[in-house]
């Protein structure tokens, strides 16, 4: 009877020290047990692609050097896209923890950047050829601070065939890699070739060219354009490239209607600025009228006080004073199938404020003249005149009195589904057929 009772006790004090250990043990256990089942083997089909996470597709970072590894073979007889990213992202660390990826037959790769903050795509529309396995390693790097977490699950989704490739924007992300942005926009002048990047608009993801590019030619209608960006509808918006001598004119008079203020000379509706393009799309244009989509263009002719007798339109403030341009623009918004550039736009093309830039893509040493955005900048109380941003001759972002003649530059938004050939570089542009 000794014997049992001694026994029990013993199994008990044993269960107990285990139950203390695992107490204050329980992070580093559950640490441990987390990187057994994240490092299994995981094996997913899709319709088209089979991707083999060959050691597992979740992430659990502890601070050491971690690799995941996982591939993605084609099963088609033709092209796939694909994407991959990051979901249920868990980043408490402060800064320091990067991550890079690598691949073989031609998979993309990403240099060492940090681990983002929350749900990323980080691949966008990769194409694999018909039988071939693309092998990724994704490594893991940095030390974490106290406390600090770390977690991720890699995925895979299948963007579908090369169908209609040559359709506008499909063979666009097909040519370009989509980077983040080397020299913030706002902040800097953009004088190297960036790329295409992505961000956002008013109606989803947008894609767009920053930079001295080299691929964002185009011809249409028999002039030469350059891509400014693939917008969140999918259209692709274009500028043109040439300077044309009778769309030198002003933005606007600086005279109101009979129930009009001065403040609202600015929005494009009310500029003579309008007139002018509408009549030089009616001539060179209507031809193609089909291609063409509305755009929503907007202005917003709300001031804020300051001295001098000038009032700054508010994109002065988040242009200058912020120094955060956006493509999501509030405002009086009107529908058009032309248009000029805003300012953010300009900006996220590779200008800045006051500084000459003759290395980015709206830079054309041919067009002499400096060119109207459609964003205004200030109004002077005294002489009644409101003022618009421009881009002067130079590459820089500056301002002109919208009575002052300036270049026109027109701007449409063609249809994401216009079939065109090329590869967008000078000597082959895309063409619209």
């Amino acid at each position: 009877m000794k014997f049992k009772y001694k026994m029990m006790l013993g199994i008990i004090l044993l269960l107990l020290t285990f139950s203390i250990y695992i107490c204050f043990n329980y992070n580093a256990v559950m640490q441990k047990i987390k990187q057994v089942i994240n490092n299994e083997s995981l094996v997913f089909t899709m319709e088209d692609l089979s991707v083999n996470f060959l050691t597992g597709d979740m992430i659990s970072y502890n601070g050491s050097d971690y690799v995941k590894e996982f591939s993605i073979t084609n099963n088609s007889d033709e092209d796939i896209y694909y994407n991959i990213g990051l979901l249920n992202v868990v980043n408490s660390t402060i800064s320091g923890v990067n991550y890079e990826l690598t691949s073989t037959n031609d998979g993309r790769n990403i240099s060492k950047r940090a681990f983002p903050k929350e749900d990323k795509e980080l691949v966008s529309k990769a194409v694999i050829g018909p039988g071939v396995t693309q092998r990724y390693t994704l490594t893991v790097t940095g030390k974490l601070e106290n406390n600090s977490l770390l977690e991720a699950k890699i995925y895979v989704s299948s963007d579908g065939a090369e169908e209609n490739v040559n359709e506008f924007t499909k063979l666009i992300l097909k040519n370009n890699e989509v980077k983040d942005y080397i020299t913030v926009p706002g902040k800097e002048i953009s004088t190297t070739n960036e790329g295409l990047i992505k961000d956002t608009d008013d109606y989803g993801d947008t894609y767009y060219f920053r930079g001295n590019v080299d691929n964002n030619y185009v011809e249409f209608a028999n002039y030469k354009w350059r891509i400014v960006r693939i917008t969140g509808d999918g259209n692709v918006k274009l500028v043109l490239d040439e300077d044309i001598s009778n769309l030198i004119d002003s933005y606007n008079d600086n005279i109101p209607d009979e129930d009009g203020k001065i403040e609202d000379m600015v929005l494009f509706n009310k500029s003579s600025a309008k007139d002018v393009l509408v009549s030089w799309y009616d001539s060179n244009l209507m031809l193609y009228d089909d291609k063409i989509v509305n755009m929503k263009v907007c202005g917003n002719s709300e001031t804020m006080e300051s001295d001098n007798n000038l009032k700054y339109y508010i994109a002065y403030d988040r242009i200058y004073n912020l120094e955060e341009p956006s493509f999501k623009i509030s405002g009086t918004c009107n529908n058009s199938k032309i248009s000029l550039l805003t300012v953010d736009e300009v900006i996220f093309a590779g200008a800045y404020k006051n500084k000459e830039n003759k290395d980015y893509y709206l830079y054309n040493s041919d067009y002499v003249n400096k060119f109207y955005t459609v964003t205004p900048y200030y109004l002077n109380d005294t002489t009644s005149n409101t003022s618009m941003f421009i881009v002067s001759n130079l590459g820089k972002l500056s301002y002109s009195i919208a009575s002052n003649e300036a270049s026109l530059r027109p701007v449409i938004v063609v249809n994401e589904n216009v079939k065109v050939s090329g590869n967008g570089t000078s000597d082959n542009p895309y063409v619209l057929n």
